[in-house]
């Protein structure tokens, strides 16, 4: 079992005492986890997923030079065709309520809102979370930090939000800058100033680093300021290179210095009691998770799914298969559906990775991001078999 931190659990005892009725969803949450098991050994959907992730707009302030979305090294096709994405487009805040009424009757307990754009930038954001905090719903977001300042901190706080993810991916502000080329010479420290201001509330702080080429030099700055940051998680993600960056990507003789730097730094933040991925990164990561999803089964179709902006649902955030589109069904019409009920079973029933990859064209297995939701999940059913053996 991956352990959680004592920082995470004290601020989670916080958010209780803030609000009672945590309690209580925190009981439905793991009375609906079990079912959820269930239906995972029988093959069958029994109720919603564990986390649903929202890409609410596609807006951008920013334009980093690893997006898939919005970097200006991307001029060829790939996984997300710009010529076929529609700018500036949201889901509103009606659509994401009603959204949230079905995955709350289906025994969704959390929400993470990250995707293509900003979600910052959504008119509708603080609504959007006071909904979800007063439906009985976690909810967390995922951030460049760029738009945080000490009103908007606020508001986030008092709207019930449980969790945030700030997209740091340097460790001084040179890289910062050749990674986020729109942003301004005083921008990373501002970022750096609103993350301590966070980490100081009862909202859990997450900082990611997406390591690449440019950055991966200054791991140990990344580190370090993290440390003194004092932020809840620290998570390293693999840079998954498309046709137009390769050039980003971390050659293997780096990329094997990198892990056992890592390895060394983890101690740092183990001693501070900060969470981190650090041994999932180094140990199956690699840039490369085909090894570990050939072992075992994908259970993201039971416990994940994704939404864009357009509305279109996905088996997760790396899938390009449309499976509905919730402004004209409703999530669990899709959710049930037999085309849904038919991918879940493809990736149930796959034994390697050759099987997944037909799964669709535009489908990045190797480049899991949810590899860890994986594991815990297999661990859970796991558990249950082991139990039933002895």
């Amino acid at each position: 079992m991956i352990p959680i931190s004592r920082k995470i659990i004290k601020k989670g005892v916080k958010q209780l005492i803030i609000n009672p009725f945590l309690g209580v969803i925190i009981l439905e949450k793991y009375f609906y986890d079990k079912i959820r098991v269930i239906g995972i050994k029988n093959r069958k959907a029994m109720v919603g997923p564990e986390n649903a992730n929202l890409s609410i707009t596609n807006t951008c302030n920013y334009k980093c030079i690893f997006c898939s979305c919005h970097s200006n090294l991307f001029r060829k096709k790939h996984s997300f065709d710009r010529k076929k994405i529609v700018k500036n487009r949201s889901i509103s805040l009606e659509t994401f309520n009603r959204f949230l009424d079905s995955i709350h009757r289906l025994g969704t307990r959390l929400v993470n809102v990250a995707g293509t754009g900003e979600p910052l930038l959504h008119p509708n954001i603080v609504e959007m979370i006071s909904y979800a905090n007063k439906k009985g719903i976690l909810m967390t977001l995922s951030t460049n930090g760029e738009l945080l300042n000490n009103n908007l901190i606020n508001k986030l706080i008092d709207s019930g939000l449980n969790g945030i993810s700030i997209s740091l991916n340097a460790g001084t502000n040179e890289t910062y800058m050749k990674l986020h080329p729109t942003a301004k010479p005083d921008t990373f420290e501002k970022i750096k100033k609103n993350i301590k201001l966070l980490s100081k509330s009862n909202i859990i702080v997450r900082v990611s680093f997406v390591l690449n080429k440019l950055n991966c030099h200054e791991v140990d700055e990344m580190v370090k300021t993290a440390i003194d940051l004092d932020v809840d998680v620290v998570d390293f993600l693999p840079f998954k290179p498309y046709k137009d960056s390769k050039n980003l990507k971390i050659p293997i003789k780096e990329q094997t210095l990198v892990n056992q730097q890592l390895k060394e730094f983890k101690k740092l933040l183990d001693l501070k009691g900060t969470f981190n991925n650090i041994c999932l990164y180094s140990n199956f990561y690699d840039l490369n998770t085909k090894p570990i999803l050939a072992k075992i089964m994908c259970y993201s179709p039971y416990s994940f799914t994704h939404i864009r902006e357009d509305g279109s649902v996905h088996l997760c955030c790396l899938c390009g298969k449309k499976l509905g589109n919730i402004n004209k069904n409703s999530f669990k019409e899709i959710w049930f559906s037999k085309e849904y009920s038919f991918f879940r079973n493809k990736v149930s029933n796959a034994e390697n990775m050759s099987k997944i990859k037909k799964l669709d064209k535009n489908c990045s297995c190797g480049n899991c991001l949810l590899i860890r939701d994986v594991i815990l999940e297999y661990r859970k059913v796991w558990r249950v078999n082991y139990k039933k053996r002895k």
